[in-house]
């Protein structure tokens, strides 16, 4: 099974980024949080669909490992189209400096920065995050879920 690193700055913190709220638990998203792992499905430009699994514990200062499942190798091209997906799933280029140094200002709370907190889970794209936003709207979290998973087993 192919793996791919992704370069992430000093401040992130993988679970609490997967964790940020209830994303991960909408499909094609899937996390275990015993074993602290979260899947991701997702269609590449050439068709292929793989299922990307990060693991907390593949985690190391600078880098996080994804799996890749659904290809025997990965072109070039597919790896820095999962690059760029999964680095806007987990905003990797999203500096919390400024939101830190105004955050350590306040002790109460001083727990944001010491975990990791002020990334949230995202969607490759755009298209993704509204029809999740609008699927939260005026609902329980239950049909939310439901609504999500109709829509993946519907494809594309």
């Amino acid at each position: 099974m192919p793996t791919i690193t992704l370069k992430t700055p000093p401040d992130f913190h993988f679970w609490s980024t997967a964790m940020s709220h209830g994303w991960c638990e909408l499909l094609p998203y899937s996390c275990d949080e015993k074993n602290r792992h979260l899947e991701r499905l997702l269609a590449l430009a050439d068709e292929t669909v793989v299922r990307l699994t990060m693991r907390d514990s593949a985690f190391k200062v600078g880098t996080l490992k994804i799996e890749v499942e659904g290809v025997e190798k990965l072109t070039p091209r597919q790896s820095a189209e999962i690059r760029a997906a999964l680095s806007r799933c987990l905003e990797i280029d999203r500096d919390l400096s400024a939101m830190y140094a105004m955050l350590s200002q306040h002790p109460r709370y001083a727990w944001v920065e010491q975990i990791g907190a002020g990334r949230m889970l995202a969607s490759p794209t755009v298209w993704e995050d509204l029809v999740k936003t609008l699927f939260t709207t005026n609902t329980v979290w239950g049909a939310t879920k439901n609504m999500c998973k109709r829509l993946v087993e519907l494809g594309d």
